[in-house]
């Protein structure tokens, strides 16, 4: 648990200070902004030391950066129908009926997500960004329905490449906008889910899939690791 430091101002003047604790896990921060909610306002605070406290447009000293793990680290094999398109031509050279279904299988089989190789320059990024002072880094992944493999083997390809501290840092869920963070990088164009509001800004990852996508602004893309993503963890900062 960290240590928060709040000084409340209130309407009628100064409220008194006090110090509080905020934990830094995503989930335990959603759980924790959910009874903040329910206790009533939280008075302004000057300084804090974790984004979870802050009511909009307050200053914050620390970011929390939420990274998709497939494709935004991992490389990702293309399309899912073309690369059924390529294995599962028949004798006839004809495209089968079901590309999409052939697709899936692939990507539901054993050894799939562990075997993936990761994105030119991606480990090591996200390890200095992981080293930069008052930067939170988690992975933020969704497992497959058909879960036989999926999630061990995200774990396994974490402990792999990023070692073994990273996996106190992977956030497994199918709704990522109940998570808490300050960006998103994500290569899913639309991110949607039960909190309609999500507190993180989402920078859109590009892939094949998201190329033609127009964003309109102040949305924001990261084309590559070997972009500047220092600029946007730190445009998240204090201004």
């Amino acid at each position: 648990m960290e240590e928060v430091r709040t000084s409340h101002a209130g309407l009628g003047g100064l409220r008194g200070s006090g110090r509080a604790s905020a934990p830094k896990h995503p989930l335990l921060q959603a759980a924790a902004r959910e009874e903040r909610r329910k206790a009533g306002p939280f008075p302004q605070p000057c300084w804090v030391n974790y984004f979870l406290l802050l009511p909009p447009h307050s200053s914050f000293l620390v970011c929390c950066v939420l990274l998709d793990c497939k494709p935004v680290i991992v490389c990702k094999l293309p399309g899912g129908a073309f690369l059924a398109e390529e294995l599962y031509k028949n004798a006839s050279n004809q495209v089968p009926p079901t590309p999409q279904e052939k697709a899936i299988s692939i990507w539901e089989s054993k050894n799939f997500f562990v075997e993936l190789d990761p994105l030119p320059g991606a480990v090591e990024a996200v390890k200095q960004m992981a080293k930069l002072e008052e930067t939170d880094v988690f992975i933020c992944t969704s497992p497959i329905k058909k879960y036989r493999y999926c999630p061990y083997e995200k774990y396994a390809w974490v402990e792999k490449h990023l070692g073994p501290e990273f996996l106190e840092q992977i956030v497994l869920t199918r709704d990522k906008t109940v998570v808490s963070g300050d960006l998103l990088i994500d290569d899913r164009p639309d991110i949607i889910g039960a909190e309609r509001s999500p507190s993180w800004e989402h920078v859109l990852f590009t892939a094949c899939h998201n190329k033609h996508v127009a964003l309109p602004p102040p949305r924001r893309r990261l084309h590559s690791w070997a972009d500047d993503w220092k600029t946007i963890l730190e445009s998240k900062r204090a201004l």
